[in-house]
């Protein structure tokens, strides 16, 4: 197999891997009403079901880290093939658990295992490329799990209709992906020995930091469309079903297109720019949606939301490549992990003061409350990005020291 072929065969091993963890919760969050009406009799039964969506992003937030870490002393390989057969024991064996407590645990350990998966697929693809090449790859994962997001809903929504057990059998997907990884991954990629670079370098954490707050800011205001715009949708315009379906899953698929654009965009502005107005696009979108009153309204809202949000991960992501030396990538990626899925979990419990406050018009209230948020964060983005590291398209577009191959 020639190199050129191996390196494309790997891209599309890492994307595939990619969008499993957007499947973590989107394959099973249209099962949790029937998952709620077996176990209906449960004493707190409501709120279980709705943790076995949160759980894992909590899980992953929590282990993240420690993935990173076992990435830069172990190398890439044996820990995305370890996080690829977690992922599908954790996520299958649920179909055949009779209790609430059990299946919770089980997606604990799914989340664990999408921390591995995450961060190892991340931190190949940064090993991988430099430059724009880098910008340029970076955005296909964030399409890759943006699409995978939306096909997961529909697959989900009908493997649901059949039986709440059904959607959990597609987690053994994953299994399917471990043997090309083990021919398309080199052993010892990021591995390091007793006294290395990595345990001798100090960890970027000045340039690092702003880069963290703007990936757990950015994932709390981009959870707001799945978590409050439904409410919105059904008691302020009496909306439901497939209108509030479309709406959210409008908003994914725009942002999927949004991080395609993202390379040509930092190429034209540099990367401080397109961060500060990918959360000033966002804060639009929030902002009309406050306002919106009817369902047209929303849509557009909508659009010009998800194509801030889609500028925001594929620059990260890229950023946190750049800056952190490859000894020290896994650590980098892994803490940046962690950053999106705590925003992620934040989310609906930062929404609900302005909920019990506001009432029936809450959601509207926490839009409001968002796009004062992300337009703050529009400027400090900026202004922090270009005093602790202004890159630009300036940079050049080779290959990573070493990274011939993932």
């Amino acid at each position: 197999m020639t190199g050129e072929k191996a390196a494309r065969l790997r891209l599309m091993l890492l994307l595939a891997a990619s969008s499993l963890t957007v499947m973590a919760g989107a394959l099973v969050a249209p099962a949790l009403p029937g998952i709620l009406a077996a176990y209906s009799d449960v004493s707190g039964a409501p709120l279980l079901v709705r943790l076995i969506l949160t759980v894992p992003a909590l899980a992953i937030a929590l282990s993240a880290p420690a993935a990173g870490l076992a990435l830069d002393r172990f190398g890439r390989r044996w820990v995305l093939v370890a996080g690829l057969a977690a992922y599908a024991s954790f996520g299958t064996i649920a179909a055949g658990l009779d209790s609430l407590p059990a299946i919770l645990m089980s997606r604990v350990g799914l989340g664990i295992a999408v921390a591995m998966v995450m961060t190892s697929a991340s931190t190949l693809l940064t090993d991988e490329f430099t430059g724009s090449r880098r910008a340029r790859v970076m955005s296909f994962q964030g399409a890759a799990m943006g699409l995978g997001s939306f096909v997961f809903l529909l697959a989900g929504g009908q493997l649901s209709a059949l039986s709440w057990r059904a959607p959990f059998f597609v987690y053994l997907v994953a299994v399917l992906l471990i043997p090309p990884t083990l021919m398309l991954v080199k052993r010892d990629r990021g591995a390091s020995t007793p006294g290395s670079s990595s345990e001798t370098t100090s960890f970027p954490w000045v340039g690092l930091l702003p880069l963290f707050s703007a990936g757990l800011l950015g994932m709390l205001l981009f959870y707001l469309i799945p978590t409050q715009l439904p409410f919105l949708l059904s008691e302020g315009l009496g909306r439901t079903g497939f209108d509030i379906g479309l709406a959210v899953g409008g908003a994914t698929l725009v942002t999927s297109l949004s991080s395609l654009l993202s390379p040509f965009a930092i190429a034209r502005l540099g990367r401080p720019r397109v961060l500060g107005a990918g959360f000033a696009s966002m804060a639009l979108g929030l902002a009309l949606l406050s306002e919106a009153d009817t369902y047209g309204r929303v849509l557009s809202a909508t659009v010009c939301f998800g194509s801030g949000g889609g500028l925001l991960m594929p620059t990260l992501a890229a950023w946190v490549g750049d800056l952190a030396p490859l000894e020290q990538r896994g650590r980098a990626i892994g803490l940046l992990t962690t950053s999106y899925f705590l925003g992620q979990f934040l989310s609906p419990l930062a929404a609900g003061p302005v909920l019990s406050l506001r009432g029936l018009q809450g959601a509207g209230g926490v839009f409001s409350s968002g796009a004062v948020l992300a337009a703050v964060a529009g400027v400090l983005a900026i202004v922090a990005a270009r005093r602790r590291s202004p890159i630009t398209a300036a940079e050049t577009d080779t290959r990573s020291p070493g990274s011939g191959s993932a």
